[in-house]
């Protein structure tokens, strides 16, 4: 991938949080991934995953790297 194309990704990926965090108060990167939670979460994942897929990204890329930016998952590489 290119470097434009994954700082868009990155982009994507802030404005996700950004919006996860107006739609659940006190929202953090961990607890995004509670249950009670992941329904809101990926809803506006998926209003994103068009955009992520034109880039060039899979939707398994684009939630790793989703996690890894979280603390949710480390990058071994």
């Amino acid at each position: 991938m290119s470097c434009e194309n994954d700082n868009a990704l990155i982009a994507i990926i802030k404005s996700i949080n950004q919006e996860v965090k107006k739609r659940i108060p006190n929202a953090t990167e961990k607890t995004m991934c509670k249950k009670e939670n992941m329904e809101i979460v990926l809803q506006i994942i998926n209003k994103h995953r068009e955009t992520v897929k034109l880039l060039g990204f899979s939707h398994h890329q684009f939630i790793y790297r989703m996690g890894v930016m979280n603390g949710i998952y480390k990058d071994s590489g």
